[in-house]
């Protein structure tokens, strides 16, 4: 039995008494009171058990490794990582509900805004037109459509899954198994994927209409020129995010932070999208304020899951994008908005989704304050 250091967590291992011939290895979550991540050994009837003999968590609390006999001869390491439940439940619910939230707001702003069809995204409304008289039979199917963005997901996806894999386990896989892991693995690497995808996105636009080299030529030239434009506003905001991080503001924000643990989830909310309004990122702006309350998430002195303060951060990094987002760029120039109505159509709308989803994870916070 070893706990981590914050007391939250119990990685155990036992042998199956009833049955003499089984040992189960396990990480449990004493706040949730639910097994993060367990491994079964079963033994064999008059063989030596293979029975725990040491348990040590990592030093982030992460991972466990368990020593075990082995075979009587030669012991075996089996390594445990711990999943993230907490966080993807909580915020597929803070997730469900913020997009109802925008739904509304669209609705509304469609009635109040009408927003008339324009030139967009590097093709006018006469080639939108000549587009749509393309026959059927020249159009990709729905998989094959979905397929450029499905397939960096599903990649990414299986490159966790595999990851998840402890070491010991995977020297076990041999011949045509572990080359299988390792190709997946491979592919699953973000970059990897997503030129896997854009090399599938190139193929379809090659296949369907047409075999036109001038067509694919021209596509290409546009689409490169205009991520150009966005990589340069997003490194710009990356990089004002790198200045105040290294002008250590962080740790400033933590000690006064520290000053205002009851308003600790509104203060990350806030703190995050002041962060993110100045720079551009959300991503800069979740990582910077990460860093400030790092310190501040212990949950016995927060009253609450370390889960909520990181969905506030979350939701703190949408409000309020303007001129520095690339986002706010890609999101009007692709609808064929004005920046005035870009502000009122998508920047009110994803602002007041971040402000929901705080008042419902403050809600969750004081009603289920460790589950």
């Amino acid at each position: 039995l070893d706990l981590s250091r914050d007391g939250t967590l119990a990685a155990i291992g036992w042998w199956d008494y009833t049955s003499g011939r089984s040992a189960r290895l396990e990480i449990f979550d004493l706040l949730f009171q639910f097994p993060m991540a367990s491994h079964d050994l079963p033994g064999l009837p008059g063989a030596t058990q293979n029975l725990v003999s040491a348990v040590q968590f990592s030093g982030d609390d992460r991972r466990a490794a368990f020593a075990t006999w082995g075979n009587g001869s030669d012991p075996e390491v089996y390594l445990l990582e711990m999943g993230a439940f907490g966080p993807v439940i909580g915020g597929l619910v803070v997730g469900l509900f913020t997009c109802w939230i925008g739904q509304v707001y669209a609705r509304w702003a469609n009635q109040k805004w009408p927003l008339p069809m324009r030139d967009s995204g590097g093709i006018t409304l006469r080639e939108l037109e000549d587009q749509a008289q393309v026959a059927d039979a020249d159009l990709p199917p729905l998989w094959a459509s979905l397929l450029p963005i499905l397939l960096p997901v599903a990649l990414i996806t299986l490159q966790s899954l595999l990851s998840s894999w402890g070491p010991a386990e995977a020297m076990h896989s041999q011949g045509f198994v572990s080359l299988t892991r390792e190709l997946c693995l491979s592919a699953g690497e973000k970059n990897t994927a997503l030129m896997l995808a854009a090399m599938t996105a190139i193929f379809l636009l090659y296949r369907y209409p047409g075999k036109s080299a001038g067509r694919l030529r021209s596509s290409l030239e546009e689409a490169l020129s205009q991520g150009g434009l966005i990589l340069l506003i997003t490194s710009a905001g990356g990089a004002f995010g790198g200045i105040l991080q290294h002008t250590g503001i962080a740790e400033d924000m933590r000690q006064w932070a520290s000053h205002f643990q009851l308003a600790l989830l509104p203060l990350a909310f806030g703190l995050t999208a002041l962060v993110r309004t100045a720079q551009g990122s959300a991503t800069v702006a979740m990582i910077t304020t990460v860093g400030m309350f790092a310190g501040l998430s212990d949950p016995t002195s927060s009253g609450f899951h370390p889960v909520y303060l990181a969905l506030a951060i979350g939701c703190g990094s949408k409000p309020f994008p303007w001129m520095n987002d690339s986002g706010f760029w890609v999101i009007g120039k692709m609808s064929g908005m004005e920046e005035q109505e870009t502000f009122r159509l998508f920047s009110f709308m994803i602002s007041l989704m971040g402000l929901a989803g705080l008042a419902l994870i403050m809600l969750l916070a004081k009603i289920f304050p460790w589950v």
